[in-house]
């Protein structure tokens, strides 16, 4: 009596887990070929290693209860052994991969705050936040080639362009730099504002990435 739903049970249960393999596969194929978030421009290098790992250790593993069921000791014993060193491989170069980005990301921001010329313009511009300066067209060229305040507002909106552009392209941990250094981007984006979008209408490649991190931070 109990024999049969046993069988049953079991063979299920192993259907089951083999759908959740092939569900592993799918769902790594998919995010691999599906179209990028509007945002990011390139994927990062961990995202990637964990998207082709859910397709190769979901097929490996699809494999292994197959040769199983099908009493394929001898495969079943290969692909198995293959598989544990796979699923290694790929979870080592995870987390390497996500450790690496976090720490050039640490890097970046560290060395910026250590740079008496970051420091000496972000101070600068901090003065005109504090007199609630509004920074446009008209404004900015008004100002003095040697004027401090001119080269202050062009580093900093330049610095802000190339930390936006390192973590749309995957280079930079966005949770890291947004943690650390949100308020920066949204002060001194509103501050220029006017300025940034006006240079934009004129070349949309200047500040895109400034721009398109304020949109999303805000």
């Amino acid at each position: 009596m109990f024999q049969p739903i046993f069988l049953t049970v079991i063979t299920v249960s192993v259907f089951s887990i083999l759908f959740l393999f092939l569900g592993l596969i799918v769902i790594g194929t998919y995010r691999l070929i599906a179209k990028r978030h509007d945002y990011f421009i390139n994927k990062r290098n961990d995202q990637l290693i964990f998207e082709i790992g859910l397709i190769i250790c979901g097929s490996l593993l699809f494999m292994t209860v197959l040769f199983l069921l099908l009493y394929k000791t001898q495969f079943f014993l290969i692909v198995l052994t293959i598989t544990l060193a796979t699923m290694g491989w790929v979870l080592t170069n995870l987390i390497n991969s996500r450790n690496s980005i976090r720490q050039h990301t640490v890097t970046i921001l560290t060395q910026m705050r250590m740079s008496t010329e970051f420091m000496k313009n972000a101070n600068k511009l901090q003065i005109l936040l504090e007199n609630h300066t509004v920074i446009d067209f008209k404004y900015y060229f008004s100002l003095d080639d040697k004027d401090q305040s001119k080269e202050s507002i062009r580093y900093i909106l330049n610095y802000l362009e190339f930390v936006a552009a390192g973590i749309r392209l995957g280079d930079l941990d966005e949770q890291l730099v947004r943690s650390a250094q949100r308020g920066m981007f949204i002060k001194a984006f509103e501050m220029c504002e006017q300025y940034i979008l006006k240079i934009n209408s004129e070349n949309p490649s200047t500040f895109e990435h400034l721009i398109a991190t304020y949109s999303r931070w805000k």
